[in-house]
């Protein structure tokens, strides 16, 4: 029986070293737990940089046309991002780096469950955690920063959902899920595979004609106030962050996006210097204007080919060429427009993205109109010349308003119906009883009117005068529809058309006998 034993032992070792030599498991041998976000699934091989097919297999590979890019053939994943190949979700496979900011990574990735590509936002805000994927995916906050880094997933995962509840608009890029793994947080978000504005930028030698560049950003208005009017505001806007497909602009990377309603800010900050406006660098004050300034300052870099100064350098001394001087072909007033939207302080911008159309592509002059006297206000004036108050706030509106909301306070007229009270009603009829006075009766009342007053003047003239004769029969017609003075101008006006008639019956005759000496000579 020892000796069977041993017989067996000894098949069982050979098997085993066969195993590992044909690099084959074991049968009786145990498969090793392997992470789930590192399980790769079955027939699924895809290029990592660009996500297509490959060909059928396990695992990832290179497709021909990524490996004879350079970037490509020398990339490598940093420690902090998740390696190629990384599946989330079980059904999120993860890609190269597309971009990286203060608040997160940016991969592309496939949903193989709708077959497509998507790109996936990673929430890891810089400062505030680390991660060595070597080791784990998990990304670990700092002790002394954890309840920022908390907050800071949750307004994440916030803005995903108020993103998702968005109309769909097709200038913004889309949000397909999001999700919390790896201790951090996940929004995948719909592919978009074009060029930035910057890019298309620098192919045309740095400048884009106005008439082209006015052209595609007309339709990133409305969604722009879309978002804003849903409580949003991006905080990013520049040329990079600006997609060009198929000939149409659409905007991503919401990851610094934040409610408007939100006053205090405990994340770090990135900035873009020269696109982000003064109350970026403050910390306070943010609103839909922020986003004017940005995308303000994303036409000026694409109209000009330079970058505008920072806001923080204009503080003291503004230094801002305007865009015409730098050879833009733009008119006077969309100039205008441009320059009034990066204004430094907030109040000296248009305060929604509506006004800012209005002015660049309408040609309209806004005017603004402060909100606590309700009166008119200077372009860029930072106190109401009327109240003294601080202009901390404005409302904007254009000479061509068919319905304004706003009361203009010291005008002609207001342009809001105000309620009647019931001692302005004896008032209120005179103004309708006038109003309703049509135009003939109008006249005719003016005509009685100076009828009379010649009446009054013929009574301080002397009484020979008034019994003159009238001059031609308008006279005596006006006369008639007037009402005389005595019945002596009426009698005297009887005989003077009764000397007429004697006279006209004279002439008659002497016609006559006119005639018959005619005929009388010619017989003769």
């Amino acid at each position: 029986m020892t000796e069977d034993k041993k017989i067996i032992k000894s098949d069982a070792v050979t098997e085993r070293e066969g195993a590992i030599h044909n690099d084959l498991p074991p049968q009786n041998s145990e498969p090793e737990a392997v992470p789930k976000s590192k399980r790769m699934p079955k027939q699924v091989q895809r290029c990592p940089y660009c996500m297509k097919t490959v060909s059928e297999g396990y695992g990832i590979k290179i497709c021909d046309k990524c490996a004879q890019k350079k970037k490509f053939a020398e990339y490598k994943s940093a420690l902090h991002q998740l390696p190629l190949g990384t599946v989330l979700k079980g059904k999120y496979l993860v890609g190269r780096v597309l971009g990286e900011g203060g608040f997160g990574i940016t991969y592309i990735g496939c949903d193989m469950t709708l077959d497509m590509r998507v790109a996936i936002k990673e929430y890891y805000p810089v400062g505030l955690s680390s991660r060595q994927s070597a080791m784990s995916l998990n990304v670990m906050s700092f002790t002394s920063a954890q309840d920022s880094f908390e907050k800071g997933k949750e307004r994440f995962l916030n803005e995903a959902r108020v993103m998702a509840r968005l109309a769909k608009q097709n200038e913004i890029v889309s949000v397909m899920d999001y999700f919390e793994e790896n201790n951090s947080a996940y929004i995948v978000m719909e592919y978009i595979d074009g060029t930035t504005l910057k890019s298309y930028a620098e192919q045309r030698g740095g400048r884009i004609p106005s008439k082209e560049l006015f052209a595609m950003l007309e339709p990133m208005f409305g969604a722009l106030q879309t978002v804003h009017d849903a409580g949003l505001i991006h905080r990013d806007i520049s040329p990079d962050n600006l997609m060009i497909e198929n000939g149409k602009l659409r905007l991503i990377d919401f990851g610094c996006a934040r409610d408007v309603s939100e006053n205090s800010e405990t994340q770090t900050i990135t900035l873009k210097h020269g696109y982000a406006p003064l109350e970026q660098y403050q910390r306070k004050g943010q609103g839909p204007w922020t986003d004017v300034y940005a995308f303000a300052a994303s036409i000026y870099y694409c109209l000009t080919g330079q970058l505008p100064d920072r806001a923080v350098d204009r503080i003291s001394e503004d230094n801002l060429i305007p865009p015409r001087k730098l050879h833009a072909d733009i008119s006077e007033q969309q100039e205008k427009a441009i320059l009034l939207a990066l204004g430094v302080k907030p109040t000296d911008r248009f305060q929604s993205m509506t006004e800012f159309h209005m002015s660049l592509y309408e040609g309209l002059t806004i005017k603004r109109y402060c909100t606590s006297c309700h009166k008119q206000i200077g372009d860029t004036a930072a106190y109401c010349r009327w109240c003294g108050k601080p202009v901390n706030e404005w409302v904007a509106k254009t000479a061509n308003d068919k319905k304004p909301k706003l009361k203009l306070f010291g005008k002609k007229k207001q342009t809001e119906e105000a309620e009647i009270k019931p001692e302005d009603i004896p008032a209120f009829e005179e103004k309708v009883e006038k109003a309703d006075i049509p135009e003939e009766t109008i006249e005719e009342s003016e005509l009685s009117d100076t009828i009379l007053d010649e009446a009054k003047v013929e009574e301080t003239e002397p009484a020979e005068e008034t019994e003159a004769e009238p001059e031609s029969t308008e006279e005596v017609n006006s006369a008639e529809r007037s009402e005389p003075e005595s019945t002596e101008t009426a009698e005297n006006a009887e005989e003077t058309a009764e000397e007429s008639t004697e006279t006209t019956e004279e002439s008659e005759e002497d016609v006559c006998t006119a005639k018959n000496a005619d005929t009388d000579s010619v017989e003769e």
